[in-house]
């Protein structure tokens, strides 16, 4: 199965803003001008990291980004002080793993070395 375009995923994160943005108050996500922003890092990430790799998102904030790395093909780790509430679904059924930050150590990745090919 080919990895939808960025364009197409940009369509799908500006559809899926409208059901969480109640929930969640994300912002700017519902505005497909605002959400081109992100083209150029959407670019240069598969420019430079093969599909398929494994991708750490460190931070996860939204989970936008883990949305982008999940729906371009990549296999997506979150790690987090949060969970996202904009891809609970996909952590739900397993697309995308969830690991909660240490809040004692947050700049402690608590993964072992090597386990990612990137980590965004």
């Amino acid at each position: 199965m080919t990895a939808p375009s960025n364009q197409d995923i940009l369509e799908q994160l500006r559809l899926r803003s409208n059901l969480v943005a109640s929930k969640d108050g994300s912002q700017g996500l519902d505005v497909l001008s605002s959400l081109h922003q992100y083209i150029k890092a959407y670019d240069l990430t598969r420019t430079c990291i093969p599909s398929g790799a494994q991708v750490l998102d460190w931070g996860g904030g939204s989970g936008h980004f883990s949305y982008f790395l999940n729906k371009a093909g990549y296999t997506t780790h979150i790690y987090a002080f949060a969970e996202p509430q904009f891809i609970q679904q996909e952590i739900a059924d397993g697309e995308i793993t969830y690991r909660k930050a240490n809040t004692t150590e947050p700049i402690h990745i608590d993964y072992p070395d090597e386990r990612f090919d990137a980590v965004c």
